[in-house]
Parts: C-alpha cells; structure tokens; sequence
C-alpha cells in the first residue's frame, strides 16, 4: 500500500519541499564511496551520525554490533513534528552484500546509475539511506508544518535482517513504516 506523494507521507499537503536532485545524488556517490560489508558497516554509521548532527539530529546507537560481531549498531533518531498528526518511520540499512569495499559508482549520460564492475554498487539500501538524509534537510529547509518522523538505520541487513531482528522497538511511534525495501508496512 503506497500513502501517495511525499507531502501526504510527510503531512505537509500543500507545502512544497524542494528535494534537491544534485544534492540527492552527491549524498549517494558519497555513501557508494564508503566501505560496507555486511557486520562492517561503521564508516557509513560514522558518515550518518556527522551527517544528521549537522542538521541538528541525534542518532543514537544501540549495542546491537557488538552482539553480531559487527562493528556498528543500529542508528535511530526523533524528529519531533506536529502532534496532531501521526508520527512515520523511514527506515533504510547501513550494509550492503559482497563485494562492498572500494566501490565507486558510475554516472552515466542516460541516467543509469552503476558500479565500476569490479564491485556492487550498494544501492540496496544506500539509495535509501540518501533519500532519507535528502527528505530531511528538505524538510528542515522549508521550516514547513510536518508529522513527526522515526528514522532507523538498521545493521547486517543482508545476513537475514540479523541487526534489526536484535532492535528495540519499545516506545517507537510510527504508524507506518517506509523502507527501501519493503514499499510499506502499516503496523
């Protein structure tokens, strides 16, 4: 089930936020450029923690990595919005099959988007984890009225959801869950 556009997800109908396509784009060739092999995954968390502390966001991480044998956790964040409306979880992960050190991706004059060959490129999930990071400056530039938002970046997604298995989802809001693998799960 789709909610629709992203000011219906967001609870701003009306107010446009402007997604910054090169910005969207930069953020992804930087994720792409950052070492993260499933249980390995701490430069892109390291990345995401100064990223979001820029724009005044706190992750937080849980222990989870040390429990896997990985070397980051899983990374959440408050957003607090407009009561009034109920809150969303965006969701990425942080970890991408093998091979996922010294990739690099290629822009190509069509639009196409692809590794060098000699790795993957990791847009599953490192596409969401931009688009996540995009949504929200957006967001946070326009000032506009918006739902409170969830944001979860869970550990050693591709060896069986082994971090997110292992998170707490004790006191966490969302009515629904937005991930860039599963188009939409309503809780």
């Amino acid at each position: 089930m789709m909610l629709g556009n992203p000011s219906e997800i967001m609870g701003n109908e009306g107010v446009v936020c402007m997604i910054r396509e090169e910005r969207l784009l930069g953020a992804f060739r930087e994720l792409v450029s950052i070492d993260n092999p499933t249980l390995r995954e701490r430069g892109v968390c390291d990345h995401l923690l100064r990223r979001y502390a820029a724009l005044g966001i706190r992750l937080q991480e849980d222990g989870t990595g040390a429990a896997i044998g990985g070397n980051a956790g899983n990374l959440y964040a408050f957003v607090p919005g407009d009561e009034a409306l109920a809150p969303v979880l965006l969701s990425a992960h942080t970890d991408a099959v093998s091979p996922a050190c010294g990739k690099h991706a290629v822009f190509h004059p069509d639009g196409r988007i692809t590794s060098d060959g000699t790795t993957v490129l990791g847009a599953d999930c490192l596409s969401g984890v931009a688009a996540i990071l995009e949504a929200l400056r957006s967001v946070k530039e326009s000032g506009a009225k918006h739902r409170p938002i969830e944001v979860l970046f869970d550990a050693a997604e591709e060896t069986y959801c082994a971090g997110i298995q292992r998170y707490d989802f004790d006191g966490r809001t969302g009515k629904a869950l937005i991930s860039d693998d599963t188009q939409m799960t309503l809780f």
